[in-house]
């Protein structure tokens, strides 16, 4: 299943020359890219539609970061990488990523083309980038295969569950982070695991990410209830979830790895800043 021949047969295929296409090509599928997207369907979809796909974008990294976790498989071996990374295998980030993220703009965006027209698109682009990754030499096809398998699920899954609701797609987010981070503590260690203690390591990544999906889950609540003021439960416990439990949480994982507490709390800063740009464009 995984045979490092079929890497160096698809490197084989593409000319030198076209590396450099191939190289840029694979950034649609890049974290940082990823994120982009979500935060400009965020700032100009609409209120709701714009908040609901930033949801799904958050979600899916969120994913990405929690699976990478709890599976810790290996690269294919060094002398195949084409490009320098840190993180873990199994399954591909930028497959799930991108089957998530463009999937939830085929499906939200309605203004442009048919839904047909949009998710074929999207597929093309989800293909694309999971052939890059395996010409680049860092997944071998069954970590792409599994990858689209499971942006797609979580696609699937999120959008019958939270029916076009924000609050929902963030809560569901947050809460693929918090327990794939918690699953991911007590596997393998990656390659960026802060360990606290024997057997268990949280990986900065996935922490990174309980942060950055309780932060917009925090967020959202507090600009929806400042819109309609609404005294339910769940907004005081998504508060207080945020702010009694994450952000200790991050301090005393900081305490031990400095880096792991810095990435998580700018990845909540980062997310809290995209959020409130609208309001602060609007004054």
């Amino acid at each position: 299943m995984r045979d490092v021949g079929e890497i160096e047969t698809a490197q084989s295929l593409v000319p030198e020359w076209a590396l450099p296409v191939v190289e840029l090509l694979t950034v649609l599928g890049d974290v940082w890219f990823l994120l982009l997207v979500g935060a400009l369907a965020y700032w100009f979809g609409g209120r709701e539609r714009g908040a609901y796909t930033f949801a799904l974008v958050l979600g899916g990294l969120a994913l990405v970061a929690a699976t990478k976790a709890i599976f810790a498989v290996p690269r294919p071996p060094a002398d195949l990488h084409l490009i320098a990374t840190q993180t873990t295998s199994f399954p591909s980030g930028h497959a799930t990523g991108t089957a998530i993220v463009y999937g939830a703009l085929a499906l939200t965006f309605d203004r442009v083309g048919t839904r047909r027209q949009r998710l074929v698109l999207a597929g093309v682009i989800v293909v694309v980038v999971g052939l890059t990754r395996i010409v680049l030499g860092v997944h071998y096809a069954v970590d792409v295969i599994a990858g689209v398998a499971l942006g797609v699920a979580y696609l699937v899954a999120v959008t019958r569950v939270a029916r076009g609701d924000p609050r929902l797609a963030f809560g569901v987010g947050a809460a693929v982070a918090v327990v794939g981070t918690a699953l991911g503590a007590f596997s393998s260690a990656t390659p960026q695991a802060s360990c606290l203690a024997a057997g268990i390591c949280l990986d900065r990544d996935a922490l990174a990410a309980v942060v950055g999906t309780a932060s917009a889950l925090a967020v959202w609540t507090v600009l929806e209830d400042a819109r309609a003021p609404r005294a339910r439960w769940y907004s005081v416990g998504i508060l207080a979830f945020a702010g009694l439990v994450v952000i200790p949480a991050v301090l005393a994982v900081g305490a031990f790895d400095p880096m792991a507490g810095t990435r998580a709390l700018g990845a909540g800063v980062a997310v809290a800043a995209i959020m409130f740009v609208p309001l602060a464009i609007r004054g």
